[in-house]
């Protein structure tokens, strides 16, 4: 992909959803590679708890507080769940929308996202 290409589709995200940072394409992406628990997102990732625990919910479509107000996320790109193999952790995956996204990423044309409702 070429650096434009990557430009484009990480544009197109923050167009569908502007409070998504670059910490949310990387969270991202990092699940996409396999890291599927908030333990050890937070190790890859480098950020505060809180900071992780909002972007997980903007990438599964949930309200956030922002500065003040409501922002709805019209994206759905992960889904969580318990996690089978840790207790008390939550497991982290692509939702359909999520898998269309990454899958984009090597043909260098960016999806149209769809809205999902939180």
């Amino acid at each position: 992909m070429s650096p434009e290409q990557l430009a484009r589709w990480i544009g197109a995200i923050r167009t569908a959803q502007p409070t998504l940072s670059l910490t949310g394409v990387e969270v991202l992406l990092w699940v996409a590679a396999g890291i599927d628990s908030t333990r050890d997102l937070a190790e890859v990732v480098s950020v505060d708890r809180a900071t992780l625990t909002r972007t997980l919910g903007i990438l599964r479509g949930r309200s956030v507080w922002v500065r003040g107000r409501w922002r709805e996320s019209p994206l759905q790109l992960l889904q969580t769940r318990p996690h089978p193999h840790i207790p008390g952790a939550l497991h982290h995956s692509l939702s359909l929308n999520g898998q269309n996204l990454i899958k984009s990423l090597g043909s260098g044309v960016v999806p149209e996202l769809q809205e999902c409702s939180p």
